[in-house]
Parts: structure tokens; sequence; C-alpha cells
């Protein structure tokens, strides 16, 4: 007996089931029940559990899944695999080992286009198999006439598509002993074994049910029409009208008819049936539901059960659903129906409108906080969020609500949920990849390679290290740069190159070796160097074997070696590991199944595996105990008190989905029960607005977020809002501006529970200092050397966070390089005069610094890198020269104590040539390092060392000299105590003074311009955004936040510092 058990209140569906299933005593014979997704069948299970306080032994299973299983039971006779062979994924296989062989034009005609052709073909195979897959199921008449040899269609029908018919004949030819096997025929003979009324076998139960289905395809529901003549068969449905709604019909008395009176009706629907009155959502929505509901009604021998409830109360929302049910328009049947006011207290439904995903969301938390705070009944638990493609939230979405609303985030891919599974695919991408240092560092902080080769943070870190100093930057070696890329076969700059690097270095110490420069390693870390050696030969070996061309189980067997021998999982990266090891064996089983022993390459496999991997995952997330966020999926009518739409976007939903140009079903015309993707989006709205009990809140990106200009809504939200402002015209969509700051959330127009941004408008008008008052030193951070004092003044603001505060904004994470150095930046220009100059002064040969550089990889070895090199050489023998023309004899070196007024100072000075100090730079001399050369001066002054100090710095086109006049003894003492005294100042509180910006304040009112034009001067340095700058630098930036640098203080500082040092500083 079938039995067709209607509600428009999923709830009451769903009670009724639970009553049911309480009359069956044998807590041993399984409930089977049908459903469409995981979500339905995990919300039955929750609704079992809280009537009976447990639910066990409840088989939810697909329809599909739930047929064949059928075709195990009640056709003995035929020896049926576990899966079809018609499966999709199966089918593809078969045709990648038949497609080839075809001789049909159209086919050749595709294969033989440019492009890897293995992708093609399979792309071509799986789209075929696809294809063949819903005739089965939508057309089953099809594929039993081709067997024939009846095309069935006709010549303009068919048209150039009559390989299609050829190309499953050969399928079915290939192996008989799948041709009985396919579900056309299967369904056949499995009516004709119903028709003889078998007996039930013993693991079948007695009674079926169909809870919450919206569609299905007409052969299924022969097939369960069929059965419940042997087994009694309970249909819940979701209907959202009591009455029988076709397109709507015109007669009241005839749009009111019972659909018990239709069961007697013998004729089908006859087009005058399906006319213009009654409720204009269920029409244009309701395609769908409405086709799946005559199907039913079209079988005989159907008991219908009548459960509907119009819903309670008088908001908007139990209007609108009371208007469905009662195919009404504004509670009357009219066409134009009477208008109503809004109740101030009425939120039942929302539409706002934002300028991005990431505001959506922002609203949305803000939102649904107030509906935590204003409806008490209502929970995390009772909220669904769903948007066309979650995923493209799940980044906001985490970034919102983590560690404030619990939630979850079900119908992600394993590749979005999964840093292994990630990781996993770019291990098989090795074949296309660069093998940069970017790409094998990102592989080794994946949490279950580096636990697989036992590497903890600071191990990464000092790989990092010697990545960036031994100048790796990509590929093995140079045989694979040559063999791979069409480069030179050079191994400079690859992984090759540095290890032997490394090596050496470990190995030995000295200068070159076989025109390499050996980079020490320290005895201690011998054991990261050869776990970092084996895991880039580990690399380059599985990247070797990945390049060829593989059969299926092959790959199987490859990729699981790839598994073992990178990864240790740990938790839930456990069950990641055997969802692909069970993907691998699939392939595999496939394949053989198929018969399909053809090798295919590197691009075919990664493309497979991205393809399956890619596919949306619905068990995690859904209904975990707090927000549920999901995709907006068919046949997920679950009920939630709040149900809320995000991305109602006009470009967005309903989605498209273009049918092939060689789909014959397209073709040939729609029949009742097909499927399209956007007349499922237009009825799973409709049934987002039945799931909702209490609030329906919807969203969309009505602004552009760059130009401020409207964007439509979508086309179903656009017709519900017509539909709404139809009965109540004062009904407005709810706008957001740009910004979550926007006061317009803290005056009363719009609610906000972001309370960072409602303290900072309350802040008071004038800004608290960074630091209150001064703080206690401990006396060991006075300053006691010319290094402190040094180090203090080359920086006062990152000198008081360091020692005074603790706090390093400086990242520290190595920037690693992908490629060659082509052109040399600002710092590597210095670092590589500075090693030139070094060099020189240490009387080395030119020619060989320059292949030591080579060697170190800080140059390209060809004449683009000689002449960078050549470049920084020159720069630093014009420097080294002018030094040369200066002295004849070698530095000397001199240690003494100073003792002040209020102190003492110890200092240390090496750089002492024949009565004079010299401080040579093969850079340009900043302000900053001028004050050092300038405090190393007072220290050799105050003891009375009258040497004038020379500093030699790279200028335009030539050296720079400058001198510093030697200065009286007291007078160096006195300003040396000046400085110590602002040091130990400048550790309780910061001090203003900007080396940079101080000195062109200083140097511009010593040029005597006024105090106005000296400060813009300074002003004018602190707002250039040079990298380097000290308007960029992290600690001022902070400093200044609450902080006026440019103040009283500045002045004064720049000018006592600055003074005494520009009266005795000149230009040579």
């Amino acid at each position: 007996m079938l039995r067709l058990i209607q509600s428009n209140h999923m709830p009451i569906l769903a009670q009724l089931f639970c009553e049911q299933s309480q009359k069956f005593a044998d807590p041993f014979i399984p409930t089977t029940v049908v459903v469409q997704s995981f979500g339905i069948g995990q919300w039955l299970k929750l609704q079992l559990a809280e009537q009976q306080g447990i639910s066990a032994n409840l088989d939810c299973i697909l329809p599909a899944n739930y047929i064949w299983r059928l075709y195990h039971h009640l056709l003995p006779d035929i020896r049926l695999p576990e899966d079809s062979p018609f499966d999709r994924d199966r089918l593809s296989w078969r045709l990648m080992r038949l497609i080839p062989n075809s001789q049909h034009e159209s086919l050749r005609r595709y294969l033989d286009a440019p492009g890897n052709p293995d992708i093609r073909q399979f792309q071509l195979s799986f789209q075929i198999a696809q294809l063949f897959d819903q005739y089965l199921v939508y057309r089953p008449d099809w594929p039993m006439a081709w067997e024939q040899g009846n095309p069935l269609l006709d010549a303009e029908s068919l048209g150039n598509q009559g390989w299609q018919v050829a190309l499953w004949q050969e399928i079915i030819k290939d192996d008989p002993s799948i041709a009985s096997l396919h579900r056309a025929k299967l369904h056949q003979q499995l009516l004709d074994a119903i028709s003889d009324k078998p007996a039930l076998p013993s693991d079948l139960p007695e009674k079926l049910t169909i809870f919450g289905l919206s569609a299905m395809a007409r052969m299924q529901l022969d097939t369960f029409h069929a059965l419940s003549e042997i087994v009694d068969i309970d249909i819940y449905f979701l209907n959202p009208c009591r009455n029988y709604w076709g397109d709507i019909v015109a007669s009241r008395d005839v749009a009111k008819r019972s659909v018990r009176q239709l069961l007697d009706k013998q004729d089908a629907l006859s087009d005058e049936d399906y006319l213009t009155v009654g409720n204009p959502l269920l029409g244009s929505l309701g395609k769908e539901g409405r086709e799946f509901l005559e199907l039913l009604l079209e079988t005989a021998d159907v008991e219908s059960h009548e459960l509907f409830m119009e819903t309670e109360g008088d908001s908007m929302l139990a209007l609108l659903k009371n208007d469905i049910l009662n195919l009404e328009y504004g509670g009357a049947f009219e066409e134009q129906p009477e208008q109503r006011p809004i109740s101030e207290d009425d939120k039942s439904i929302q539409v706002h409108t934002s300028h991005s995903r990431m505001r959506e969301v922002e609203i949305l938390y803000d939102n649904l906080l107030s509906i935590f705070d204003k409806e008490e009944d209502i929970e995390p638990i009772d909220v669904i969020v769903m948007a066309p493609d979650i995923s493209e939230y799940a980044p906001f979405i985490d970034a919102v609500f983590k560690h404030k609303i619990h939630y979850g985030i079900a119908d992600r891919s394993l590749i979005q949920q999964s840093t292994l599974v990630a990781s996993f695919l770019k291990i098989v991408a090795l074949p296309t990849s660069r093998l940069t240092a970017v790409e094998v560092i990102d592989l080794l902080e994946v949490p279950a390679i580096a636990r697989c080769f036992d590497l903890d943070e600071e191990a990464l870190n000092r790989i990092s290290a010697w990545i960036h100093e031994t100048g790796i930057r990509w590929e093995y070696d140079g045989d694979e740069k040559s063999s791979r890329w069409q480069l030179p076969s050079e191994n400079l700059n690859t992984w090759r190159f540095g290890l032997d690097r490394l090596l050496l270095g470990y190995a030995m110490e000295g200068g070159l070796y076989a025109d390499l420069l050996p980079y020490p390693v320290e005895a201690g870390d011998s054991e990261l160097l050869g776990t970092l050696c084996h895991i880039i030969d580990l690399l380059e070996r599985t990247r070797q074997r990945m390049s060829r061309s593989h059969d299926p189980a092959s790959w199987r067997d490859l990729l699981h070696e790839v598994l073992v021998q990178f990864f240790l999982p740990k938790d839930r990266e456990v069950i990641d590991i055997d969802q692909l090891q069970n993907l691998l064996d699939r392939l595999a089983v496939d394949a053989e199944i198929a018969a399909f022993e053809g090798e295919f390459s590197n691009q075919l496999i990664r493309f497979w595996l991205e393809q399956q991997l890619s596919l949306a995952h619905q068990a995690p997330g859904f209904i975990t105990g707090g927000v549920t966020f999901a995709t907006l999926v068919p046949m997920r009518s679950i009920p939630f008190k709040v149900v809320c739409l995000l991305g109602m976007n006009d470009a967005d939903f309903p989605r498209e989905q273009r049918p092939l140009s060689f789909d014959l079903m397209h073709i040939d015309g729609p029949r009742k029960g097909d499927r399209s993707k956007r007349t499922d989006d237009r009825y799973l709205f409709l049934e987002a607005i039945l799931s909702a009990q209490q609030i329906l809140y919807m969203s969309y990106q009505g602004k552009g977020a760059r130009d401020n200009q409207d964007r439509p809504p979508s086309t179903v939200l656009g017709e519900l809002l017509d539909y709404i402002t139809g009965i109540y015209p004062t009904f407005k969509v709810i706008e957001h501006p740009l910004q979550p700051f926007s006061p317009r959330y803290y005056d009363g127009s719009l609610n906000s529970y972001q309370t960072m941004w409602y303290d900072a408008l309350l802040r008071a008008p004038e800004v608290q200092p960074f630091i209150h008052g001064s703080l206690e030193i401990d006396g060991e951070l006075e300053a006691e050397s010319m290094e402190q004092l040094i180090s203090f003044f080359n920086h006062p603001a990152r000198y008081y966070f360091h020692n005074s505060l603790g706090v390093f904004f400086a990242d520290e994470h190595i920037e690693l390089k992908e490629s060659e150095s082509f052109s040399l930046d600002p710092l590597e220009r210095y670092h590589l005069a500075n090693r030139a100059l070094n060099s020189l002064l240490k009387g080395d040969d030119e020619s060989e610094w320059m292949r030591e550089m080579i060697a170190a990889g800080q140059v390209l070895n060809n004449d683009l890198g000689k002449r960078n090199l050549q470049q920084q050489l020159s720069t630093a023998q014009s420097i080294h020269n002018e030094l040369k023309s200066l002295v004849s004899e070698p530095p000397v070196s001199l240690r003494e104590n100073i003792n002040l007024e209020r102190s003492s100072l110890s200092f240390a000075i090496n750089n002492l040539y024949e009565q004079q100090h010299i401080d040579i730079r093969p850079g340009t001399l900043r302000k900053r390092q001028l004050l050092e050369v300038w405090v190393k001066h007072l220290c050799l002054n105050a003891n009375e060392h009258y040497f004038p100090t020379t500093t030699i710095s790279r200028g335009t086109d030539k050296a720079e000299l400058t001198v510093i006049e030697p200065i009286a003894a007291h007078d160096a003492r006195s300003y040396l105590q000046l400085l110590v005294d602002m040091h130990d100042n400048g550790l309780r509180r910061p001090l203003s003074f900007l080396p940079e910006c101080s000195f062109a304040y200083a140097s511009a009112i010593i040029a005597g311009k006024t105090r106005l034009d000296a400060m813009q001067s300074a002003k004018r340095l602190w707002a250039q955004e040079a990298q380097g700058s000290e308007g960029q630098d992290p600690y001022w930036r902070r400093i200044a936040i609450s902080n006026e640098l440019f103040d009283d203080s500045f002045e004064q500082l720049s000018i006592e510092i600055y003074s005494p040092l520009i009266d005795n500083w000149n230009e040579v």
C-alpha cells in the first residue's frame, strides 16, 4: 500500500513518523527511511531521539542506493556487483578505453584539438558517462531502444548526435556480462519480479518510509509504486499548499479542489488546468514540487492523508506562509490584496543589503546577537545560514564568528577543509612545479609533514635561514633546469647548489672548492642537515616518478607511497589519510572493472584527484549544536526557528547550469519530473520560506564596494520583495554602510554589537599618551658603554620598545626568493659593496672575490651578474682608493674609560689610522650613522685624543668625504654627559628625537630658516613612503598614534644634539 502523507509543516510530518516508528516493537529490525540528503537524515534522527529518548537502528538511505539494494534482494538470479558497472565514474574509464578507437567524426574532431590529450579524452568520457547516467534515470526507454537498434528519436531531434546511439551499443557489446546490469534493464526486470508477488526476503523490511523528498525521477517513482504492492510505503511530503495548485487555476471552486478528489481522476492534467489566479509565489517558485505531486497523483491506489495547519500569529512571515497554504494573496483570493501596516516589533522577514561578503557576515553576526538578546527561546542551534556556495563565505565566517558564537560549516570539500589534503595535491603537482624555496618551505610547515620529518619551529627557522644564506631559489639542479624549462644547465641557485655548499661547510673550512663556497654548519646541526638532504632528494625522486605515465593500479601504489613517506597524521588527519587511501583504491577498482589498463599522465591523475576532492562533503558541520552554515542544496527543507539566506545576488542565485551541446534531453525537450538547477533553486527558495518558523533573514550585495553603485538582488528575492510590498507597502530593505564603524550603528539607525567601534566613538577628544608618566627602570640599563649610546641614537623608539618594554615589532620571518637575482635591490647592492670593501681592506684578489660571490649565489654566473659585481666593486674601490690616499699604515685599536660628571663610559674604537679616526662605509652616510660617528668622535676627544674624524662613504658618482674637527676635552665630556642623560631618559619614556627628521629640522634652523619652514622640512621627510623611512617605521608609527612627535621637545632635542655636530662637521 502507498500512503501519501502531506503537511505544510515538517515538524508535523516528523512527529507522525516518530509515532508510526513506535508501532514496530522489534529494535533489531532497522527502520529504513529513504531521504534525499544527509541533512534530512540527521535531523530526523535528532527528532526521533528528542521524542522517544533514543534514536537507534534508523537506516537513512538515498533513493538510488535503496533501489540498487532492491535489485539485490528481488533479483537473486542476477549476480549484481556492490556498485553498478554503469556508475558514472566507472563508465568514464570504460569510455576512456573505447572512445580512442571510435571512428565517429564528432569525437575525433574533439580529441584531435590542441591540449593535453589525456585530459581532453577523460573530460569527454566523463561528460558522456554523466549524460548516459541521466538517460538511464530520466529516459530509460532510450538506451533500451538503442540496444535494439532503434534510435527512437526522429532524425530532426537526433541531428548529428547519432554517435551516441552507436557508442551506447559499443558499450553493451564491449562486455556482454554487464549488458543487463544497467538501471533501465534492471528496472524492467524488477517490475516483472514484483508483479509476480514474491515473498519478501527476510532482510527486506515490511515497511518503507520516504521522507522529505520534493522531486523524484519517474522511473524511481514507478519502482516505489510497484514495490507498494508487497511493501507498505509511507511518503511524507512537504506540501506548501492544502489545495490543488497547478500553475494556479481560475475558479475559486476549481482552485480549491481537494487533492483527494484528484485521486479519482482518470485523465492526466490538461493545459486548461494551468491558469493565472492564486498565489503568485507558489506559481513562480513551485514548479518542481508541483510536478512531483502530479506524478504521485497519476499513480493509482494512493491513500492520501492531509495534516495541514495554519501558522499561528499575525506576523509577515505567518501571513506569507498562510497565503501559500490557502492559495491566497494577502489573506484573500484576489489579484490585488488589501494593504496592511507593519507592526513595529515585526522582524519576522528581514532583507539586508551590503557591499561585500565580509560585510554580509558582519551584519549577520550583529543581527543574530540581537535575535538571541530579544528572543529568549532562540539559541544558536535554532539557526541555519545558507548561501549558494558556503565555501566562498567560510573565511569570513571564521573571522567573524570564531570564539564568539558556536557554529559549524557544512558542505565544504576536503580540499577546503583539510591542509593535509591540499598539501597532498601540491605533492602530486610536483612535475609542473618549479620546486621553489617558498613551495618547499610551505610543504614542510604543514603539521603532518613536519611531524613526519621531526621538524619543530626552530628547525624550520634554521632551514629557512640556510636556504636564504646559501642562495637557494628554485629547481633541483641544472640538469632539471635544462630538461624541464629549456634553460642553461647551471646549478647556481638550485637545491643541489645550496645543499652542496652546506655539506662542504660541515665537512671543511676555507675558501672555494670546486667552484663552491662552503657555508659553515655547526656540528650540532648535522642531523637537521641530513634530514633536509633526505627531504629534497625524496621530493625529486617522487617528482621523477610522477612525471612518467602510469596505469591506474601503479598510480594508486605510487600515491599510497607518497602518503606513507610524507605524512604522519594525528587526530582528524587520520581520517583525511583514510579518505585519500579509499579514493585511490576506488580509482584502481573502477578502472579494473572497466578493463582500463592504459597509462596516463600526471596531468590527468591531478585533474581526477582535484575533481573528486572538490566535491562538497556534507557530513561534518551540519547540526552540530551551534549555528549551522551550509550550502543551498535541494531538499534540505529542515525547519529552523531562524533561516538566513546569504548571497541572494542576481548573478549568483538561482544558479545557472548550461546543458551540454549534445544533451539529447535538452534537444528533445523536457518531460515531467526532469530536474534543472534553476528549477531546483527556485523551489528550494520556497522551501526555505516554509522552513523558517519565526524569522526569515535574507541578504545580498546591493552596493558595489568600489563604486557604491546599486546591484540588483536575485530574481527570486525580487519576486518576494514585490509580493511583500504589495501587502506591506512600508516594508523597507535595510541598507548598511560600507564600514562596520559607521556612526549609523550607534545613533539608533542600525544595530551593532561591536563594542570596540562604540568605545572609539565615545573616546575623549584628547587622545591619551602612549605612556603615562615615566617608567621605573633597572639601573643596569643605564648607559655604561659607547655601544649603548650608539644603539640608542640609531633608533630611540626601537631601543625603548626593546629594552624598556620587551616589545618587538619587527617581522623576523625570512623572505625567501623564488628566482635568480637578475637585478639587485638597494640592500643587496649595499651588502655586496660592503663585502667587496672588506675584501679590499684585507688585500684579497679582486677576481677571487668575484668568483666567491658567484659561488655563493649572490649574482648570476653570466655577463649580467659579473656586471652587477663590477659595479659594486667599483664603488668599494673608490672608497678604498680614498682611504689609501689618506693613510699608509694599518689601523690600530683603542679601548678606554671616560669619567663624566655623573657617570662613566667605556669605549672601544678600532679604525684609528695615523692620528686620525676614519669611518668608511660602502653606502650613503645616513644621519643616524653620522650620529654613530659623532659619538665615537666625542669619546676620543673626551680623553684628549684630539683626532679629526673623517668619513668616507658612497657619493653620487664618486666617494664622498667629510671631516669632524677635534673639539676640547671638557666640551666633548659635556656633550657626552648630555647624550647619556638623554639615553637614560629615553628608557623611561619615548624621546621625541627622530634622527633623520631631527637633522632636517636642525640643519634648516642653523641655515637661518624659520621654525615653521624647518618644521615643514621635517614633516615632509616623515611623510615620505620610501622603504626604511621613519614615517613607515612600525615603532615610530605606534608612538605617533597617541603622542605628538613634532612638539617643543622635538625642536629642543634636535637643536641640542645636532647643533654641536653641524658646527664641527664639514664636507671635503
